[in-house]
This record gives C-alpha cells, sequence and structure tokens, in this order.
C-alpha cells in the first residue's frame, strides 16, 4: 500500500517541469527566471513532504529512492542541461560539462530552500526565491559566460546584463 501511494505522489509530483513554460532566449535574462522556477517550484508543500519521505524511508525502500532520482533527472536536470546546451551552441555560455552543471544548479537552488523549508517550517517569500535563483545565476554566469572573455553581470534597478572586460575595464588598485 505505501510503496503505490508513493508511485502515484511521484507522477504527480513530478507531473509538470518547473522549465515548461519557459521561452527561449539570452542566458542572462533565462537563467534567473528558470531558477527561480526551479525554487518555487521545489518548495511547493508536495514535494517537500515527498522529499521527507524519501529521506526517511529510501533505505528501506531503495526502489522508490530510484524512483525519485530518476524522477528529478527526467523532469528537471534534463531540461536544464538542454537550456545550457542550447547556451553553449549559440556561445552565450562556454563549452563545458553541462550535465554536471545541471545537477549543480539543480543541487544549489533545491538544496537551500528546501533545506530552508524543511528545517524552519516557515515558506520563503517569492522575492526570497528570486533572490536565491538571481544569485545562483549569478555564480554560474560568472564561471561560465561565453565568448571567451572575461565577463561578469551588471544589476542596475534589479535588471541584469552581460558585461565584459572591454566594455568595463577593471579598476587599477
Amino acid at each position: 500500500m505505501f510503496q503505490a501511494a508513493m508511485q502515484a505522489e511521484l507522477h504527480d509530483a513530478f507531473q509538470k517541469s518547473p522549465f515548461d513554460k519557459l521561452s527561449d532566449g539570452n542566458v542572462a535574462e533565462v537563467l534567473p527566471r528558470a531558477l527561480t522556477a526551479l525554487a518555487d517550484w521545489a518548495v511547493a508543500q508536495q514535494r517537500i513532504r515527498l522529499l521527507r519521505t524519501v529521506t526517511a524511508e529510501g533505505v528501506r525502500f531503495p526502489h522508490i529512492a530510484a524512483a525519485y532520482h530518476a524522477a528529478l533527472v527526467g523532469r528537471i536536470i534534463a531540461p536544464l542541461k538542454a537550456l545550457l546546451d542550447t547556451w553553449i551552441d549559440r556561445g552565450q555560455i562556454d563549452r563545458h560539462d553541462s550535465e554536471h552543471s545541471a545537477r549543480q544548479l539543480v543541487a544549489m537552488i533545491m538544496g537551500q530552500v528546501q533545506q530552508h523549508a524543511m528545517m524552519n517550517g516557515s515558506k520563503l517569500t517569492k522575492e526570497q526565491l528570486a533572490t536565491y535563483a538571481r544569485a545562483g545565476a549569478d555564480l554560474f554566469l560568472g564561471g561560465h559566460a561565453g565568448t571567451g572573455q572575461q565577463s561578469f553581470l551588471i544589476r542596475t534597478d534589479g535588471n541584469i546584463r552581460q558585461g565584459s572586460t572591454r566594455e568595463h575595464p577593471a579598476p587599477c588598485n
């Protein structure tokens, strides 16, 4: 009975990907939105409950833990990897192991927001979720910005755009 209920819960929880409604575009604009959607998706009560249960019962029911992992890979990591691959192909981010990056981004965002929900029992605001997502996107883009030049993000009035050291030279010390 427990196993059937868990399979149904897994199916329902992962039925929709947070990336299903994202439009294609520039990495500096889309990645923060994608990670905000992921953060919002990850803190839904259903997914917090499911994570608690899988964590608690994974040793006794390893096939349920494996099914959770497979759903996470198929519905979350793979679509994010596909976005990263698109941006790599366009030269918006450097060539690198996009699957590894997708896993790291998912772990960073989901870990932060789900841990908060599980440990504090309080819900993060939409603004907090967006702040965590923007910070994750900034960190990622700081290390993987494309075109082979040292790039960084410029934040002005909440808007983010990618810049380069050619446009804005570093100050001399």
